[in-house]
């Protein structure tokens, strides 16, 4: 759908364009003192406002409001076909704000679905790929917790045998000194790579998880 322009607009319209865009609070403030005036405007006007109004909401932070309120302004979009606005893709900048907002209140499932539904519509949105990257990295599987369970069992027992050296084995039994070092250094060692381990298997697994996805939906895209 392609808004006509109109040399009419409403005062309340006027009034609302007169606040500068970078002042996020003053427009959530005049948006919610007019709700009821506002809602009566036309589609146009109505939709304008509520975009910049829901832009504004997530710019300060109020992710839970934004997405109690952001399934309205895009179920307008869709049966008003408004994909394009004032010169923005502004159904794919709603979800990806949507995906945004779940993933910052630590929704993390919510986010990864959003932006997998974004990658279909576009697989070659880098924005949406680096964030649903970033949406699984963040999810971390169980080895991970178990991996790092594990250095920190590692680094105790290194300091353990770091005591044992100190108190035991120099002054009583120092021929074992070099037996002692070897055993530190290879269980501190053995601390380091499980710490890492995980950490780098599950980013492996996360950029080919993401990259299938990808050239995925890039084929499929070709076939339509």
């Amino acid at each position: 759908m392609h808004f006509s322009p109109s040399a009419y607009r409403s005062k309340i319209y006027r009034d609302f364009k007169e606040i500068d865009t970078g002042e996020y609070r003053a427009i959530i403030r005049f948006f919610e003192e007019n709700h009821e005036s506002i809602q009566n405007l036309e589609l146009e006007e109505y939709f304008e406002l509520m975009v910049s109004y829901l832009g504004a909401l997530f710019e300060i932070g109020a992710y839970e409001r934004y997405l109690r309120l952001a399934n309205g302004a895009i179920e307008t979009s869709i049966i008003h076909n408004i994909h394009f606005f004032r010169g923005e893709d502004v159904y794919q900048k709603l979800l990806f704000h949507k995906a945004a907002a779940h993933f910052n209140l630590q929704q993390y499932d919510q986010a990864e679905h959003i932006l997998r539904e974004l990658i279909k519509m576009d697989p070659y949105d880098e924005d949406a790929i680096k964030f649903l990257r970033r949406a699984l990295w963040v999810q971390k599987p169980s080895y991970i917790k178990s991996t790092r369970g594990w250095s920190i069992l590692l680094f105790f027992t290194a300091a353990l045998i770091i005591c044992a050296e100190l108190l035991i084995v120099r002054p009583f039994f120092d021929s074992f000194i070099p037996l002692t070092e070897v055993a530190r250094l290879v269980v501190f060692s053995l601390g380091l790579v499980s710490m890492f381990i995980g950490d780098i298997y599950h980013q492996i697994r996360v950029n080919l998880q993401t990259s299938r996805f990808v050239q995925k939906m890039r084929k499929r895209k070709q076939l339509i």
